[in-house]
């Protein structure tokens, strides 16, 4: 069985020192102040401390693009940068640490939640007129860098690729975008 955590480090941490495990620095610090050997020793660190505490998926990370100072995603330090190469940088280092102490990762908020405002669990969230095409970047960069991969949509409406489903109920968005057109065939999860 998938026994599963949302731990990205910052705000999204499930395990942190409330309740005697250590903090760790959210994706923007991770990827501000520390460099990627560094990066690395703190998510083999992250990676352990699940692995030990018997969690062998954890649903990060967050490979959003930081398009928009009004997001969710930047106010709760979500995203490692708005350069998409960044971002796969420090998620693939996030990635190789989870690989290496068997506990699978999940990109997300496929197909990119960087560019809104609204929260998707709060509100219905329309990125028809604020998407940019690079936010497809980091899952084309990381999606099939191993077996212990998922991918998860998020429930983000944009009508350039879905006229009436958000994308974790859209066809077009799912099984076109990321199964035909990027040629991912492992397991696609919803936000």
């Amino acid at each position: 069985p998938f026994i599963a955590i949302d731990m990205e480090g910052g705000q999204i941490q499930r395990m942190n020192a409330k309740n005697g495990f250590i903090n760790y620095p959210s994706a923007q610090s991770m990827a501000n102040d520390y460099d990627i050997k560094k990066a690395g020793e703190i998510y083999t660190d992250m990676a352990h401390t699940l692995s030990a505490s018997l969690f062998n998926l954890n649903f990060a990370p967050c490979v959003d693009l930081d398009l928009n100072e009004n997001s969710i995603l930047h106010k709760k330090q979500r995203s490692y940068s708005k350069d998409p190469e960044k971002v796969t940088l420090y998620a693939n280092e996030f990635i190789k640490s989870h690989v290496d102490k068997g506990v699978i990762t999940a990109l997300k908020h496929f197909p990119g939640h960087g560019s809104v405002s609204e929260d998707t669990h709060l509100n219905f969230t329309d990125a028809t007129a604020t998407y940019k095409e690079i936010e497809l970047v980091p899952y084309e960069n990381l999606a099939f860098k191993n077996d212990l991969q998922m991918v998860m949509v998020s429930h983000i409406f944009n009508e350039n690729y879905d006229e009436i489903y958000p994308a974790s109920l859209s066809y077009n968005t799912i099984g076109g975008i990321l199964r035909r057109s990027m040629g991912y065939n492992g397991v696609v999860i919803t936000d």
